[in-house]
């Protein structure tokens, strides 16, 4: 069958981008699977039976491991970067190749969109890199610290740019019908993932810096989001079982590996710079805090226990710092985590202290 001759109404499509709009006739029941090859033509179709449920993707993905080395971070100060933020997106933030300074999507008070900021990382020389009229979020600079991708609305619907640091130039580097959001460089710089609206919410997708060789992760009914690349493996948040979680799979979609496993939200995941560490945002206390554990989810740490909402931490090159988002009180701001060496132990690490905040 022709894709083109699809026009019934029974059965929808759940391969996203432009065949979703495309219904197909046929005796399966829902949920059903439907694949085309690149010409269009139906490629193959599994029923509702074929499907897999929970309990079958739970049986074939392997649970956190119970026991790992320890996570080495002590905290040595907290500090506030940048503070006054809207919240109506939330601000993220990201770090140059040197780590000399955080660069942070949006919006202070009088602003109509949100825009793309820089500082030093101690805070200073505040920084504007766009003023268009369009919401400009979600920045995330390349390893050589010479490109800052984001999303932007300047054509309507949000889309990926390119910023060139030093130069002022952008580029549009998405071209699609719907969305494209939440972009991330692999550790190496040679991928960026990012979003796309998919029959569960979102899907990830990979693509070269110039948008070229785009292609979907894996396609599922469960809503897959902030994607980040390390090496062969994929770091996300899904909610498959119900509330987010974090998982890992290889750069195929494949050998899935649920990292936490808890009744909260756990979100937005990042990478160490030598892909042993995974920080994420969790709300097992109540609120957002920042949490670490070893990249195959064993040897959970908490990182922050502060008033608010600690979200998208994110590691500075060195991975001796972490800054990451914090609401509170109908604010958004910039905090900066600092940690100090800590030797390797042989047996148990003592207890780490939680981060404190300096003072204002």
């Amino acid at each position: 069958m022709k894709l083109a001759d699809a026009y019934a109404l029974d059965i929808p499509l759940l391969t996203g981008g432009p065949l979703a709009e495309y219904k197909l006739a046929g005796d399966l029941t829902l949920p059903a699977l439907l694949m085309f090859d690149d010409k269009g033509f139906l490629a193959a179709a599994k029923a509702e039976a074929d499907v897999p449920d929970r309990n079958e993707i739970a049986a074939e993905e392997s649970l956190p491991a119970d026991e790992g080395p320890p996570v080495p971070y002590k905290l040595r100060y907290t500090v506030r970067l940048v503070s006054g933020l809207a919240t109506a997106t939330i601000p993220v933030s990201t770090w140059t190749s040197t780590g000399g300074r955080v660069v942070f999507s949006g919006r202070f008070d009088g602003d109509n969109y949100n825009s793309l900021y820089e500082v030093t990382r101690a805070g200073k020389k505040l920084r504007r890199i766009t003023t268009a009229e369009a919401d400009d979020v979600h920045p995330t600079a390349s390893p050589t610290g010479d490109l800052v991708f984001f999303a932007s609305t300047r054509t309507g619907t949000e889309e990926l740019w390119r910023c060139e640091r030093g130069k002022g130039e952008f580029t549009r580097i998405t071209k699609y019908f719907d969305r494209a959001s939440s972009p991330s460089f692999s550790n190496d710089g040679a991928l960026i993932i990012y979003e796309r609206p998919a029959a569960g919410g979102n899907d990830l997708w990979l693509a070269t810096p110039d948008g070229r060789r785009a292609r979907r992760v894996d396609e599922t009914y469960f809503d897959e989001s902030d994607g980040r690349v390390w090496g062969d493996r994929i770091y996300f948040e899904s909610d498959r079982y119900g509330n987010a979680d974090i998982f890992s799979c290889d750069i195929t979609g494949g050998k899935r590996r649920r990292l936490t496993v808890d009744e909260a939200a756990d979100v937005t995941p990042a990478v160490s710079p030598d892909g042993r560490y995974v920080v994420w945002a969790t709300d097992r206390d109540g609120d957002f805090d920042v949490w670490a554990m070893n990249a195959d989810g064993s040897s959970k740490v908490q990182l922050t226990d502060g008033s608010g909402n600690d979200l998208f931490p994110c590691f500075s090159p060195g991975g001796r710092e972490i800054s990451f988002t914090r609401v509170l009180d109908g604010s958004a701001e910039i905090y900066k985590l600092t940690f100090e060496a800590v030797p390797d132990y042989d047996g148990p690490r003592p207890p780490r202290p939680l981060a404190t905040e300096t003072p204002s």
